[in-house]
């Protein structure tokens, strides 16, 4: 797999972390459900503002950290991969990197997959013709799957915004306005 265009993030601490969990999972053909399992248990830490503050909290010791992942792994019933994992964040005391290691964890299993993140914003709400509209025209550009998050954004006043990861291309009515102005303030 060709890993070029996340080199810079895998050569931190979180991404050596990460790496090594893609890599385990790979190894034991989980990659699927360890992706969907840790983005869950991140999403329920951030969503518990008592477990979210114990997880930083340095009053803790590195056992009652691992006793506290431990139970939670039981309860929310996780892999044996995604358990251990967590329990050397735990001992190690890198759990404050827990977000950013899913967040370069899920990055290197969308580049396994061959999967790109696209972002659509528009004035008003898509009809659904004109989000496979849009679907197709962008499938068309990208080779692999597509992911595609419809957005609202009245500022735009009408047209399209959409980003597909750094690249940005902006046809809305507002930013013509804006080259417009300035174009006429050059001609004055």
């Amino acid at each position: 797999m060709d890993l070029v265009p996340l080199s810079g993030k895998l050569t931190s601490l979180a991404g050596r972390y990460a790496k090594t969990l893609f890599d385990l999972s790979a190894e034991s053909k989980e990659i699927t459900s360890v992706a969907i399992q840790f983005a869950d248990f991140c999403n329920f830490i951030k969503s518990h503002e008592n477990l979210h503050s114990l997880i930083f909290s340095p009053a803790l010791s590195r056992q009652e950290h691992a006793a506290v992942f431990n139970e939670l792994s039981q309860k929310l019933n996780l892999s044996r991969i995604l358990t251990n994992f967590i329990s050397i964040l735990a001992e190690n005391r890198r759990l404050n990197f827990i977000f950013n290691i899913q967040g370069i964890f899920q990055e290197l299993v969308d580049h396994n997959e061959s999967l790109s993140h696209a972002e659509v914003v528009s004035a008003i709400p898509l009809t659904t013709s004109q989000q496979e509209k849009i679907s197709q025209i962008l499938s068309l550009h990208l080779s692999g799957k597509l992911a595609i998050n419809y957005k609202t954004n009245p500022a735009h006043l009408g047209g399209l915004l959409v980003r597909i990861g750094n690249q940005i291309i902006d046809l809305t009515l507002a930013n013509q306005l804006n080259h417009l102005a300035n174009a006429m303030k050059g001609n004055a």
